[in-house]
């Protein structure tokens, strides 16, 4: 019945855009409807027509972007993600989508420079503190890697994987504080995964400690 709905509602836009190619709001349902239907290669082109006739629409780029990454196209996600950045400095959203790009190109320092806009614009975002002290731990800053990764903690005590990463960090610096960390996360959460998590992380830990 929704896909009926969403073909009937295309065909009437299609009428609109037909007869009015300037006609902007119609592309920009059409393209959302195609965003549903699929196939996205439709959105994307009826996106990129919102753009040529609306190129300061950051919502057009940040949608189009989202649309490239579903097609793995992460190059020209990345573009759209800066465009909407660059027309709208303070959109998080976009700004999480350079985290994500920076990380998996193990981008770091990038990375950081972006978790610090974010962490200016919501300084209660735990999620963020965590992403950034793991950042810090992948270019060797220790001190704030633990600085972050504590203050994730202070802002959501009840998160294992908080208590699992600052843990990591501590293993050879003060094996006896991440050994509490890793309980704590298992005390926390006893499911299977992070049972795991806790028998790998310990058993490193013990070798650590019995060289």
């Amino acid at each position: 019945m929704k896909m009926r709905r969403y073909r009937e509602s295309i065909k009437d836009l299609e009428y609109l855009t037909d007869n009015a190619k300037d006609c902007i709001p119609a592309w920009i349902f059409k393209a959302r409807i195609w965003t549903k239907m699929g196939p996205t290669k439709l959105a994307v082109n009826a996106f990129t027509h919102v753009l040529k006739n609306c190129p300061n629409s950051w919502e057009g780029y940040f949608e189009r972007g989202c649309l490239y990454a579903t097609l793995h196209e992460n190059l020209s996600a990345f573009e759209d993600f800066k465009a909407a950045l660059r027309i709208n400095p303070t959109h998080v959203e976009s700004m999480w989508k350079h985290v994500n790009y920076f990380q998996e190109k193990e981008l770091w320092e990038d990375s950081v420079q972006v978790l610090n806009e974010i962490i200016k614009l919501q300084p209660n975002n735990e999620e963020a503190y965590c992403r950034r002290g793991k950042a810090y731990s992948h270019l060797t800053n220790w001190e704030l890697a633990l600085e972050d990764m504590t203050h994730a903690i202070i802002l959501n005590p009840m998160k294992p994987e908080y208590y699992l990463s600052r843990g990591a960090f501590l293993r050879e610096r003060n094996p006896k504080w991440a050994l509490e960390d890793l309980s704590t996360s298992l005390l926390i959460n006893d499911g299977a995964e992070n049972v795991l998590s806790f028998f790998l992380s310990s058993t490193s830990l013990h070798e650590t400690t019995t060289v």
